[in-house]
């Protein structure tokens, strides 16, 4: 009798044990815990519309369903949200961010802000891509990309560091074109606001411009799209050329697909990269669960989020792999069509 009341007890410590690792693993860790979503930008720019919404449904499909709270953490252009989460996050699966849509080129362009390894984070899924369009009015007179090559056409941007200038200019540089750019606009809005006035012939609009706020303006042919800033034709304006397919030579087209990543990584998330495995997957199938939910895509809508199109964590990895495989020369080049 002894010996089995000594059996029983040394099984019902390993079975306590037990229990307590399995609650702090996976699923059971996340009991009576809070996750801090981190956002690279400010209230109520469309990185944080997108995470909070996240942070109201995820926690319906991580077990022990966590209280999730947003924490608003601009600067570096969005990227000290991802130098946080490879410097100084908890590791232990309680903070997840989301940085700028550029990170992945910022690293390739060896931009010196830079602290983390876009590689090594561990990324847990991609709410909404971010497609523009370069849109041309009536009045220039060009119909298609390849018009532009051999026309002028002057173009609105904000500054020579953000994404309506680079684009241009890198299209100028490795595809031809004859942008004639002209910076200094306040904000997106300012620049295709000179559009509008007829101060420019072309600008930059986004999914939601053209398809929502301004869906007269493609209707009657006030403009015409001419590329997006995808790496593959968009299925809503399939004649439209996009940013790969126009590079003058192959080793052109792999740099703008370098470029092109800003629209594909989009609004996604990403966690340290020492956060345990089985927390990761925990957070990535409820990322997946979340994505998939009729409720969350109504809630989108009723914020004017239209672009929504998700992407897994594994999916994530695999796209930045493919966009920073690129030769060193390239990356000179890459550096060189931003200057």
């Amino acid at each position: 009798m002894r010996h089995l009341s000594s059996w029983i007890s040394a099984a019902a410590i390993a079975v306590a044990l037990s229990s307590s690792a399995n609650a702090q693993s996976g699923g059971g860790f996340y009991a009576d815990k809070q996750i801090g979503i981190y956002v690279g930008f400010a209230a109520g720019e469309t990185y944080d519309l997108y995470a909070r919404v996240a942070a109201a449904y995820l926690p319906r499909y991580i077990p022990g369903r966590p209280t999730i709270i947003t924490h608003n953490m601009p600067g570096i252009g969005g990227l000290k949200v991802a130098n946080y989460l490879a410097t100084q996050a908890a590791k232990d699966g309680t903070a997840i961010g989301m940085s700028t849509q550029s990170v992945a080129l910022e690293q390739a362009l060896k931009n010196p802000a830079v602290q983390y390894d876009v590689r090594t984070l561990k990324w847990i899924g991609r709410m909404a891509p971010i497609v523009q369009f370069i849109v041309a009015s009536r009045e220039a007179q060009v119909k298609t990309f390849e018009d532009v090559r051999h026309k002028e056409v002057i173009l609105s941007a904000t500054s020579p560091s953000g994404m309506t200038y680079v684009i241009p200019q890198v299209l100028n540089r490795l595809a031809g074109a004859q942008f004639k750019i002209v910076s200094g606009y306040n904000g997106s809005s300012g620049a295709l606001l000179a559009l509008e006035r007829g101060e420019v012939q072309a600008a930059t609009m986004t999914y939601t411009n053209i398809f929502v706020e301004k869906p007269d303006w493609l209707a009657s042919g006030q403009v015409v799209p001419l590329i997006s800033n995808i790496d593959k034709r968009y299925d809503r304006l399939p004649n439209v050329a996009n940013l790969v397919e126009v590079g003058l030579t192959p080793e052109n087209r792999k740099i703008l697909l370098l470029y092109s990543s800003v629209a594909t990584l989009g609004r996604a998330f990403a966690a340290p990269p020492e956060i345990p495995a089985d927390r990761l997957q925990v957070l990535r199938t409820a990322f997946d669960k979340m994505a998939a939910d009729p409720e969350v895509q109504d809630e989108l809508k009723k914020r004017n989020l239209l672009e929504f199109d998700p992407v897994s964590g594994a999916e994530m990895e695999r796209l930045i792999a493919e966009t920073l495989d690129i030769p060193a020369d390239a990356l000179v080049r890459a550096s060189e069509a931003r200057q």
